[in-house]
């Protein structure tokens, strides 16, 4: 194992991105998926690939209307012209309302990855993971058999926070352990349109815990509410 790109940390997986420097989970919810690299993984983190990306696109943007130019020479690319055009125009014009509302764009890109990530502490992540036998909420895999590729070798990871309503809180209330299969396959879904008797990994047992997981803590915000208003 390289240690200067990968490291166990807390007993799990990381990798370090080569562009940020930060270390963090090798899974993808933090990489793209690379199959021709070792560890399956790109070398940078998501947010620097999609920094990376708008960076060249706007360095690139002269280059690609002189060979727009060059092309307009050959037959038949006239209407393929005004289509091209189009479409740089509408980039352009994106780049140049980007540029004006940045703050706006840095509040929404906040707010989205705040959507994304669970607000909650290791001792919460533990207890969740104790009351569902420290096994995959969805589809049982223990968290032991729980691993991903790397250099030809599977190594063990940690479950996935799942957020079982994608619109749904940050916080462990609505925080369940997922493996990466299950993770990936629910994607967006809404949680009994993907978890239902369709599903091969579908279990009413475990449909009940997650059930009884989730409504403690409703209960506990009613008790609360109710203490409030008394």
């Amino acid at each position: 194992m390289d240690s200067k790109k990968h490291k166990i940390i807390n007993g799990y997986y990381h990798k370090n991105c080569i562009s940020c420097k930060s270390w963090l989970p090798a899974t993808e919810e933090n990489f793209y998926s690379v199959k021709k690299n070792k560890d399956g993984l790109h070398s940078y983190c998501k947010a620097c690939v999609l920094k990376k990306a708008k960076e060249s696109m706007l360095k690139n943007y002269d280059k690609q209307l002189e060979r727009m130019r060059e092309r307009n020479l050959l037959p038949g690319m006239k209407e393929a012209k005004k289509k091209y055009n189009s479409s740089l125009k509408k980039k352009k014009t994106q780049q140049i309302w980007q540029e004006k509302n940045k703050l706006k764009l840095k509040n929404y890109r906040l707010q989205r990855d705040a959507h994304k990530k669970h607000n909650i502490t290791d001792v919460q992540w533990q207890k969740c993971k104790d009351y569902f036998n420290n096994k995959c909420s969805y589809c049982g895999l223990k968290i032991e058999d729980h691993k991903i590729l790397f250099k030809g070798t599977y190594i063990q990871s940690d479950f996935h926070k799942e957020h079982v309503d994608h619109k749904g809180a940050n916080d462990i209330s609505n925080c369940i352990p997922a493996c990466k299969s299950c993770n990936s396959s629910k994607h967006d879904f809404a949680f009994e349109e993907w978890y239902n008797s369709s599903n091969k990994n579908f279990s009413s047992e475990r449909l009940l815990k997650i059930k009884e997981w989730l409504n403690r803590f409703k209960e506990e915000r009613q008790d609360s509410e109710w203490r409030t208003k008394g």
